[in-house]
């Protein structure tokens, strides 16, 4: 077997992923046919020579479970057990899918229950005792490949900036942060080059910045004011400024608890709540609530709604579409149309919180 030192595994325990496997056929060593992916991000090998199997789309309601083994002679893996969990879907856009688990015998669907199910797959993702494995480097006293070319930097190269003495209502832990989006401010003016999406690693500007400014408020009324980076207008919603990121002060020291941009939109609610928008690409659709509660220097997630489109499994119903509400891990499904209203709701809340758009250029 070949094996990564980089672990592929969700599971943080595991030292090393399997890349790919190798037996010996009429006296020449060739590849056990298996996929390269599955293998190295989900296989499990038990210690008695069994591959265990546990793959499931993210949020998507679906899971798969399998077991293999390799017989004596094969090159490749005889398939033991297989079990699912899927959705069945109506064409009525006023009801919900209904999740349902089953295994496949001889061909066959037979249906089985959750409990069984969720048994089945904490038994899968861990399957007991594994084989133990001896990892062997290779090339382990190679020498480190040198060169002797020299570095490259890219500088900007700009005017000289008289950055600002004070800003106004922002507690000087801050300036920093403001200082940056000041001269991030001129550099965009000057039409210099810049780093579009990497700004201060976490704080996203993009192509639509108008008029950047700030706003400093206590969103949660602990005493501590917040900071937020805005463009003066948004280009969703030209009635509201665009929040590009959310600092609070830990130990007197700024905090990013939040960051924007255009494919994950944030709107800040008159009771401090922060409503989010975003896309995952194609039909993936999430949405969420946060509050920052006193003293802290993380949002709490209150409210989690997700659609997408179903992948898909032998029962043919790749395409349609689902919506849920994640509550403890799990999905409670909804309408369309109680999603659709949720984001309206979302992504404009009936209160805004009103806030004084500070120019940074003053």
């Amino acid at each position: 077997m070949l094996l990564k030192k980089t672990n592929d595994y969700d599971d943080e325990d595991r030292a090393f992923s399997i890349d790919s496997i190798y037996t010996i056929k009429d006296g020449k060593a060739v590849p056990v046919l298996v996929s390269p992916f599955w293998l190295s991000k989900f296989a499990i090998l038990a210690a008695d020579g069994t591959f265990f199997r546990a793959e499931s789309y993210h949020n998507a309601g679906c899971a798969d479970l399998y077991s293999y083994r390799l017989d004596a002679g094969a090159a490749e893996l005889t398939l033991l057990t297989e079990y699912h969990a899927s959705l069945r879907f109506s064409e009525d856009p006023d009801t919900v899918p209904v999740p349902y688990w089953y295994k496949v015998v001889d061909g066959k669907n037979v249906e089985i229950t959750e409990k069984e199910f969720n048994a089945l797959e904490a038994k899968y993702r861990n399957p007991g005792e594994q084989m133990e494995l001896t990892f062997l480097p290779i090339d382990v006293d190679a020498p480190a490949p040198t060169t002797t070319e020299e570095p490259t930097t890219t500088k900007i190269i700009s005017q000289p900036i008289e950055y600002p003495a004070c800003h106004k209502d922002a507690p000087k832990a801050y300036k920093p942060i403001l200082d940056d989006l000041y001269r991030m401010d001129q550099i965009i003016r000057r039409d210099e080059p810049r780093d579009e999406l990497d700004w201060r690693g976490d704080t996203y500007i993009t192509e639509f910045v108008r008029s950047l400014g700030y706003a400093v408020v206590d969103i949660n009324h602990d005493g501590i004011p917040e900071l937020l980076l805005l463009t003066k207008e948004s280009p969703y919603n030209p009635k509201e400024p665009f929040i590009h990121s959310l600092f609070t002060l830990k130990d007197d020291q700024p905090v990013n608890v939040g960051y924007y941009w255009g494919r994950h939109r944030g709107h800040l609610a008159a009771d401090g709540t922060i409503y989010t928008r975003g896309s995952g690409g194609g039909s993936c659709t999430t949405l969420g609530s946060f509050k920052l509660k006193p003293g802290a220097a993380e949002l709490t997630q209150l409210t989690e709604y997700e659609s997408d489109y179903f992948p898909g499994d032998d029962t043919n119903n790749a395409g349609f579409p689902y919506f849920f509400k994640l509550v403890d891990g799990k999905n409670q499904y909804i309408t369309e149309k109680e999603f659709w209203a949720l984001c309206e709701k979302y992504e404009n809340p009936a209160k805004p919180m009103k806030l004084n758009f500070i120019p940074i250029e003053q």
